[in-house]
């Protein structure tokens, strides 16, 4: 195959062979005299690879966040900060080089946060934390067309250093080039776990109870399957299979220690673009190909309505607002939702991060009035079915500007070796059916679930 290389060039090269030496030689000599010269971030093009995931060693901290527009993935940390600290994290790493033209976005911190701080206390998530944002010691970044690296060092390096990582340049460049991992990939799901249909019923009327009693308008209800796996799977092979299933959703994945939370998500929470701002409202759920019920379902119209009001309460004191008066179907190859887009034009600077703590967490994943649907989460849910820890929470990423991108990470687990646990949640009102939520949930989970196996 003909591939481009950090020069700018390109080469003959059959997959898993390597660069050629000259063509190697030169470019990461390049790259380690703009190290020892005292740059700290360096950006060159590289060769473009179908999943980003691929630029994942086997082990360590990494991410993975995008979709078919821009696709990053982060291996290694260079700086990291609480997620409520983080906006100002992305300076002070000047001056930066960039090689042969290359045409990628300004530098970004990557991370997610937790439903809510107290999740991080639950062991499953205590690796997690409340919240984080990292800026990856390396990004590999991909649009439809075109690929570049990014390395970024807090500190000056020494000539030692510079020149060991020009050899994590060369091994990350090896893996771009090599086959994809397959780690896995025969693994089987061989049990899963969960609590009976009748604990989710009781959990379910407890809600409509207390909303016709006046004390709730909704509350999202989720709830958790463990998953037993027939071996150990890599979370690469998850990632490139969530890929190919849900190729218009957002991927997303962050690697701590052993454990790690991904997912593709339909949901965006905000983005942000100089003064420019775009979220929607994605609430009431039906199966693939039975949208139209959604158009005339009074209850998923009440439901949809509620998340519309609610992210316009949170976001005008910001933003002059405009959005669609009715709303329209968004198609998933599994189910069907209620979709309403939003765009704004922010009064000032806001960075993006003021505006993701202004809507998290909004109808669509907590419910009305927030405050109330978050303590029935906090503790009526975690009694039954554990803490949510980074699922439905935020995750995305940011620049040194202060615009950024994040999404609702649902259709999401946990990974860790031969287990999994996965989440699913339903908006719950006064006219919510038991039976019928469960099987909402139960279509949600397939998104996840389905990753965990090869495709039959």
């Amino acid at each position: 195959m003909t591939t481009p290389q950090l020069d700018g060039t390109t080469h003959d090269i059959a997959p898993g062979t390597g660069l050629p030496t000259r063509a190697l030689d030169r470019v990461g000599a390049r790259f380690e005299n703009a190290l020892r010269a005292g740059a700290r971030v360096v950006t060159l093009a590289a060769p473009w690879v179908p999943d980003v995931a691929t630029f994942w060693p086997a082990e360590g901290d990494a991410l993975v966040f995008g979709d078919r527009d821009l696709d990053c993935a982060g291996v290694g940390i260079a700086r990291r900060a609480a997620a409520t600290d983080a906006a100002t994290m992305l300076t002070g790493l000047e001056p930066k080089v960039a090689f042969d033209d290359v045409d990628a976005p300004p530098l970004s911190a990557f991370g997610g946060f937790a439903f809510d701080a107290e999740d991080a206390t639950d062991p499953r998530w205590a690796s997690f934390g409340p919240g984080e944002m990292v800026v990856p010691r390396w990004t590999y970044g991909a649009t439809r067309a075109d690929a570049w690296i990014r390395f970024v060092t807090v500190e000056p390096l020494s000539n030692a250093e510079a020149e060991s990582a020009r050899l994590e340049l060369e091994a990350a460049w090896a893996r771009l080039l090599s086959a994809p991992a397959r780690s896995g990939s025969a693994v089987l799901v061989t049990d899963i776990g969960q609590p009976p249909a009748e604990e989710w019923a009781r959990h379910i009327r407890e809600i409509t109870e207390a909303i016709e009693r006046g004390e709730a308008g909704k509350v999202v209800a989720a709830r958790r399957v463990d998953v037993r796996l027939s071996g150990t799977l890599d979370p690469r092979v998850v990632l490139r299979r969530l890929r190919v299933r849900f190729p218009n959703c957002v991927r997303f994945a962050f690697r701590k220690g052993e454990a790690t939370f991904l997912g593709a998500t339909p949901e965006h929470l905000i983005s942000k673009v100089g003064t420019t701002l775009r979220t929607e409202a994605l609430a009431g759920s039906a199966p693939a190909g039975d949208g139209q019920s959604l158009l005339t379902s009074e209850k998923d119209q009440h439901e949809h309505r509620l998340v519309v009001d609610a992210i316009r309460t949170a976001l005008e004191p910001h933003a002059t607002l405009e959005m669609e008066a009715k709303p329209s179907l968004r198609e998933l190859p599994n189910v069907v939702h209620l979709h309403t887009a939003i765009r704004g034009t922010l009064h000032d600077a806001t960075h993006v991060l003021e505006l993701v703590r202004a809507l998290h967490p909004t109808p669509a994943v907590g419910g009305v009035p927030k405050q109330v649907a978050a303590d029935w989460i906090a503790t009526r849910e975690r009694a039954r079915y554990g803490a949510r820890g980074w699922y439905a929470a935020p995750f995305g990423a940011f620049d040194e500007h202060g615009d950024g991108r994040f999404v609702v990470a649902l259709r999401s687990g946990l990974l860790t070796g031969d287990s999994a646990s996965a989440w699913a949640g339903c908006g719950i009102v006064g006219a919510s059916e038991p039976e019928r939520e469960y099987e909402e949930s139960a279509l949600k989970f397939r998104a996840f679930l389905g990753a965990l196996e090869p495709a039959r």
